[in-house]
């Protein structure tokens, strides 16, 4: 950006440079604005701008020169976490409306899950994973995306016939694959799929005792000791919900549909 210049002329300035009539160029700048709903502050300096909105003009400039793909590194990085929330969604609603294609490189997994149609997870130079939100988040291809996407439970145990076995139990996963008998196995669980409610089976579960809860609003964390390792459960508040308190002794359910097993890779 440019802090000698005026909001519209910052979006103007690739125009300007180009050899457009000022008519023109402040036109295209006026209708940019109006795009990222800044109609009403062309005429501003941008140091009188809030970041967001100072954002908002980067993205008309850029816009101004009508490009086939935009490419947006870290765009959200230096705001504040209530702001870059409102900023991925309007991103994403005028991106939809344009329909330019867009790449946003980025380290937040909420902005990648909220922008994109399709997510390309990279580690150490290389794609481990490209699918879509949902498919990244509820089939991840390793412990990695496991962890990078989401949060996720960890726990590691040995293939048995029938299972995996962790200290306490063995464990029954749906799908995924083939172990053979003695192999170490990493597995993961979503915290919103690990369950507290009673009745439960009385297969795939664990004795657990409550060491912290998070109380977060509509949901909260159920932080367990298990002889299997820490998990995190995330339960939803209701009218109904059930009390949870620190020290309580219960049993932690985790379903053969909500495990994913992998092979005991560090998480790089």
């Amino acid at each position: 950006r440019f802090p000698h210049l005026k909001v519209w002329e910052n979006v103007a300035y690739a125009l300007t440079i180009a050899g457009q009539p000022k008519a023109a160029c402040r036109a295209r700048a006026a209708e940019l604005l109006d795009l990222v709903q800044l109609s009403t502050f062309g005429e501003r300096r941008i140091g009188e701008l809030s970041g967001g909105q100072q954002q908002r003009v980067g993205i008309a400039r850029a816009l101004a020169q009508e490009p086939d793909v935009f490419l947006l590194d870290e765009p959200m990085s230096a705001l504040d976490a209530k702001l870059r929330e409102e900023m991925q969604v309007e991103l994403r609603l005028l991106q939809q409306r344009l329909k330019i294609t867009t790449i946003v490189v980025t380290h937040d997994q909420r902005e990648a899950m909220t922008m994109a149609d399709k997510i390309v997870v990279m580690s150490d130079g290389r794609a481990e994973q490209t699918g879509t939100p949902g498919e990244i988040y509820d089939t991840p291809a390793n412990a990695f995306v496991a962890s990078f996407i989401g949060r996720a439970n960890f726990l590691t145990g040995q293939a048995v016939p029938g299972g995996i076995e962790v200290p306490g139990q063995v464990l029954s996963v749906a799908s995924g694959p083939q172990f053979a008998d003695g192999t170490t196995v990493t597995l993961s669980c979503r915290p919103e799929r690990a369950c507290l409610d009673q009745p439960m089976p009385e297969s795939n579960r664990l004795p657990a005792e409550i060491t912290f809860v998070r109380n977060i609003g509509a949901t909260r964390d159920i932080h367990l000791k298990t002889d299997a390792g820490p998990i995190v459960v995330e339960y939803a508040v209701g009218e109904n919900a059930m009390s949870y308190e620190v020290g309580q002794k219960l049993f932690v359910h985790l379903p053969p549909k909500a495990l994913r097993a992998y092979p005991a890779d560090p998480l790089r």
